[in-house]
């Protein structure tokens, strides 16, 4: 996967990996997944909740 960044974000990609102590490209997978572990969680809470029946307005009458 190729990411385009700005200089200033290459540096804070750059540095947050140092500060913990992962290569740049370990700690782009993590945080993708991360956010990807994320969305799927919402997607099923979201998809597997009850559904709450439509409140009818006014408008629709």
């Amino acid at each position: 996967m190729k990411l385009k960044l700005t200089p200033a974000e290459h540096k804070n990609v750059r540095m947050a990996a140092a500060e913990r102590e992962m290569t740049i490209a370990d700690f782009l997978r993590e945080s993708v997944l991360s956010c990807a572990g994320v969305a799927v969680e919402k997607y099923y809470q979201r998809e597997l909740s009850p559904k709450r029946p439509r409140r009818s307005s006014p408008d629709d009458e």
